[in-house]
């Protein structure tokens, strides 16, 4: 009996919470499977016009597309939030923030992740924020540029709920006119890096403006798939080479190719124009960065030899698939 009311209590509790119950089985996978069938999912927030009664309140969520199920809370009490001490540290506010369920909007940030896997398995991950520079304060500096200075957090925190990596940086800007307009524009990019195993895991990540002690925060789930033996969340139907019996990863460049039989000096002129391109600013915020791309540069006999170092690995996986003929 008291076994029969234990499970009828974790069943209530993960129907009132959102949850699913996983029990009287000894199949883990299968219970692991229907949670990571769920791990993509909207995180929606609102204000209750309802006074902080203490009282609870049921939460009804519905959507009009057919067939679909809501998992949803079925409701919360109102107990009104404890205020921020005044003499709250700015790292105890950068952590109350990235642990917060809900996004602070003071400062809007915004992120976007690009991945390169590698084949141990592990993937690298270039973690872009853009941070809105009119929610930053500026003030005149020296040669008439603005100044302005701020902090940038991340924790990258795992399954189990612990750190698995992060960064932080107390930012100083000094912008010319010029360089200031097109920030207000477009906003100001800040690149982060992890290396992370095959997993899941969730970015949150924090801008705090230095004067005014504003907070803008961003969170994201990320996903480090084990590409050669796992199918991605997203593509549960897609088999993966392996499954179809094939060993392989798969890369891909950007580059510039040009005709055979170019006479060595129109490739020492396209090498040393293509490198003073891409050492420009424009091209690093206005391409690489805007587009979120990894900036490597390979040229000439460099990027040959890359270029033939796949050759033979492309050639093979295409003919076992079937693409080319041997």
């Amino acid at each position: 009996m008291d076994t029969l009311t234990a499970h009828q209590g974790l069943e209530a509790l993960a129907l009132a919470t959102g949850g699913v119950s996983v029990m009287n089985t000894n199949n883990f996978k299968e219970g692991l499977d229907r949670i990571l069938a769920r791990s993509s999912y909207y995180m929606l927030a609102y204000t209750p016009t309802e006074s902080f009664d203490s009282k609870f309140h049921r939460i009804e969520v519905k959507v009009t597309r057919p067939g679909a199920r809501v998992y949803a809370r079925q409701g919360y009490v109102a107990t009104a939030d404890t205020p921020a001490r005044a003499t709250e540290t700015r790292e105890a506010a950068i952590v109350r923030a990235a642990m917060s369920p809900l996004a602070k909007r003071e400062v809007d940030l915004a992120a976007r992740l690009q991945f390169r896997f590698l084949p141990d398995p592990r993937a690298q991950i270039d973690i872009n924020l853009l941070v809105n520079a009119n929610q930053l304060t500026f003030k005149p500096g020296a040669n008439n540029t603005y100044e302005a200075d701020f902090d940038v957090v991340g924790f990258i925190l795992n399954n189990l709920g612990k750190t698995q990596g992060g960064f932080s940086q107390t930012i100083h800007t000094a912008l010319s006119e010029k360089d200031y307009q097109r920030a207000l524009t477009t906003g100001i990019s800040y690149t982060a890096h992890a290396e992370l195993p095959a997993g899941t895991y969730q970015l949150r990540a924090v801008v705090r403006d230095g004067t005014s002690g504003k907070i803008g925060s961003v969170s994201q789930f990320v996903e480090v798939t084990d590409l050669a033996k796992k199918r991605l969340t997203d593509a549960p139907d897609m088999p993966t080479f392996a499954e179809r019996g094939y060993e392989f990863y798969w890369e891909q460049m950007r580059g510039v190719v040009g005709p055979a039989g170019m006479s060595p000096e129109a490739v020492k002129w396209w090498v040393d124009t293509l490198k003073k391109v891409a050492d420009t600013k424009k091209w690093q915020d206005g391409y690489i960065k805007r587009n979120f791309l990894t900036p490597v540069q390979w040229t000439g006999d460099e990027a040959t030899r890359y270029l033939d170092s796949l050759n033979g690995k492309y050639e093979k996986a295409l003919g076992d698939l079937g693409a080319i003929k041997k």
